[in-house]
């Protein structure tokens, strides 16, 4: 969508994205409301004591939710580049439940109150194993606070064999003239396949221009 909205194909429309706790919980259904589509982003649960409305799974697969609770990990083109100090929120229920009823495994704590993110063109690793075969990359990313979180992809060899990932995390760090971000991975890329463990480091050029790393 990004990209449609800007006359020309070659950029998008935006080129970072804010998002604050608040607009995570507290004021999704306003920002929702936009679309004039607000059904499903909640639904009732059963707590032992009574029923409570919980957030869905059409909630946790909205931009929003993907981007702040999940710290946009799985995206392929959006990283974070910056996070401020954390604050005592509804954050940490969102994150139980996505838990507790979507066996979810990420940290119930309050995270930065307010995030930015990058949109990216992404570099492409590529690569042959044995076709069908389960192919994931990762890297613990630490933000500017200190904290870290997972980021990582998982995907499936081709009948030849081939995979590809669009990854948007450069592991070198920032260039003059670019995003200075203070969030970043802590190391490379691990690439695992079988019994196979592959390190990938990715410069921040191959990130902002789409290039493809040959693994």
């Amino acid at each position: 969508m990004l990209e449609a909205i800007d006359p020309d194909p070659d950029k998008a429309g935006a080129r970072y994205i804010i998002s604050d706790a608040k607009m995570a919980t507290e004021i999704f259904i306003p920002m929702a409301t936009w679309t004039l589509d607000t059904g499903g982003y909640y639904q009732s649960y059963w707590t032992g004591s009574g029923y409570q409305n919980v957030p869905s799974a059409r909630y946790y697969n909205s931009m929003e939710a993907r981007l702040h609770i999940l710290d946009g990990n799985d995206l392929k083109q959006y990283r974070m580049v910056h996070e401020t100090w954390a604050d005592q929120t509804q954050e940490v229920v969102y994150r139980q439940v996505y838990n507790l009823l979507f066996r979810g495994n990420i940290p119930e704590v309050d995270t930065g109150y307010i995030k930015i993110f990058e949109y990216v063109k992404g570099a492409k690793v590529t690569g042959t194993v044995s076709p069908n075969e389960t192919v994931k990359i990762g890297t613990k990313i630490l933000t500017g606070q200190g904290r870290t979180f997972d980021y990582f992809q998982s995907t499936t060899s081709d009948s030849s064999g081939r995979y590809e990932f669009t990854v948007p995390y450069s592991t070198e760090g920032p260039i003059s003239g670019g995003t200075q971000f203070d969030t970043s991975p802590s190391g490379p890329y691990v690439l695992r396949y079988g019994d196979t463990t592959k390190e990938v480091r990715i410069n921040e050029e191959a990130v902002l221009k789409g290039e493809t790393i040959q693994v």
